[in-house]
């Protein structure tokens, strides 16, 4: 289970791991006073000077992450604990079993709220100088995050079930009114908090046939899915990763419509309906929609 972190502490894990390395204010890798600098999102733009006004032609403006930046120290009592103070974050910085795509997760709290970003690990650098002989030892580090987004470290969702033969409803609790939904889709409503827009991650959970998911956004259509019971689908439409998983093990991105993009698959913050369909048999298939609140800063 990850670390209940106190202001100006760090982790670092994996993205599926329950718990990682911790670092910062208080800890055996500390900050320095003022070591962390969050950095800023670079811009890619397609501006175009006009030649014969000299005026700007303002094109499309994509955010990129930031990098995060540390200056650290180890402060112990000799040469040798300041070294091995130093392995085990060491250690995680480098990881060896990372492949194309993969990323992790940095859990920080600042201000009393606790939030992650993705990323990956770059720059570790060990800097000892005489210093190490009394145990205290500099060190910088790197973090280049995947997206311009920060996120709340705990994730939100709704479950919408389907009922026998399709005549079912919804889980509780639900907050009416919700939309108004064409034939057969079982609604419910909840609150996305945050303030950007966000992506969620969709599990369905079989057994159940031609499954549809109606937002105030968007429709999601699996026309040709089948699911039997025991076994489920993840559609992961952050954008570092925009897959679909079929019992996390193998990819089956023909399921979706054609008429379906993963990148607009985005939830909007405030109250947001949410509406489903299927055909299941036994009336316990399920869409579990769940999203982490997506913010512009720290």
């Amino acid at each position: 289970m990850a670390i209940e972190l106190l202001d100006h502490q760090f982790e670092l894990l994996g993205e599926n791991a329950d718990e990682g390395v911790a670092f910062g204010i208080g800890l055996g890798v500390s900050c320095d006073a003022s070591g962390f600098d969050p950095g800023s999102n670079d811009w890619l733009i397609q501006d175009q000077a006009d030649p014969f006004s000299g005026a700007t032609r303002m094109g499309r403006d994509v955010r990129q992450g930031s990098t995060f930046t540390w200056s650290l120290h180890v402060n112990t009592v000799d040469e040798e604990t300041a070294l091995d103070a130093l392995d085990e974050l060491a250690d995680a910085w480098s990881p060896d079993n990372l492949s194309g795509g993969d990323i992790m997760v940095l859990r920080y709290k600042v201000g009393g709220r606790t939030r992650r970003v993705y990323g990956r690990p770059r720059r570790f650098a060990q800097s000892p100088d005489n210093r190490i002989l009394s145990g205290m030892m500099p060190v910088t580090a790197d973090f280049k995050r995947v997206d311009p987004l920060f996120y709340d470290d705990s994730p939100e969702s709704i479950t919408l079930g389907v009922a026998y033969e399709s005549e079912g409803g919804f889980i509780f609790p639900v907050t009416f009114p919700v939309m108004t939904l064409p034939g057969g889709f079982h609604p419910g409503e909840t609150f996305v908090s945050g303030r950007r827009r966000t992506w969620p991650i969709i599990r369905l959970d079989g057994p159940l046939t031609s499954p549809q998911i109606q937002t105030d956004d968007w429709l999601l259509n699996m026309p040709s899915l089948t699911l039997n019971e025991g076994h489920y689908v993840e559609i992961d439409t952050r954008p570092w990763k925009r897959t679909i998983m079929l019992d996390g093990t193998s990819s089956i991105p023909g399921a979706v419509s054609v008429k379906t993009r993963l990148r607009d698959l985005s939830l909007s913050p405030g109250h947001q309906s949410f509406g489903f369909r299927a055909i299941s048999g036994t009336g316990t298939g399920s869409a579990t929609i769940s999203w982490y609140p997506a913010y512009a800063s720290l």
